[in-house]
């Protein structure tokens, strides 16, 4: 059994297909500074996240359509989709409460598609790459003339 370290701070990482989780993982950031929930880099990490999932589904897209060409050659719809608002969700939360959230758009990829999507073999890239972001030495707190909040 690991012991606890008294200099790490829990956060957990939430992904959710509109209301429903997809993944969550706790995850312990040693050396966790405070300055780095308002920084560029945690929006940056975040939005790598959610530009690498997008591929993904992009890929999964391409290769679903493929293998089911014939169904666009009969002039049937593949599936019948009514949920217009789909929306996948990236949380970063920190004592229950959200530090940083990023949305995207999953109604455009086909139900089959979304509704399995399966981020485990990144997971243990994408948390260690949050846990060196949040305990970064030198965050960028700033941009251009604003005070990052």
């Amino acid at each position: 059994m690991r012991e606890k370290n008294d200099n790490s701070t829990k956060f957990e990482f939430l992904l959710k297909l509109n209301d429903n989780i997809v993944c969550q993982r706790y995850f312990n950031v040693k050396s966790y500074n405070p300055k780095t929930l308002k920084s560029l880099e945690l929006h940056q990490e975040v939005l790598d996240v959610v530009n690498e999932l997008k591929e993904t589904l992009k890929y999964k897209t391409s290769d679903y359509m493929a293998e089911n060409y014939h169904m666009f050659l009969d002039g049937n719809d593949l599936e019948k989709d009514n949920t217009l608002n789909d929306y996948f969700t990236i949380s970063i939360r920190k004592d229950d409460k959200n530090v940083i959230t990023r949305y995207f758009e999953g109604s455009i990829y086909p139900p089959k598609v979304r509704y399995t999507v399966d981020i485990r073999p990144s997971l243990r890239r994408i948390l260690k790459d949050f846990t060196d972001t949040l305990s970064g030495k030198n965050a960028t707190t700033n941009y251009l003339t604003y005070k990052l909040q």
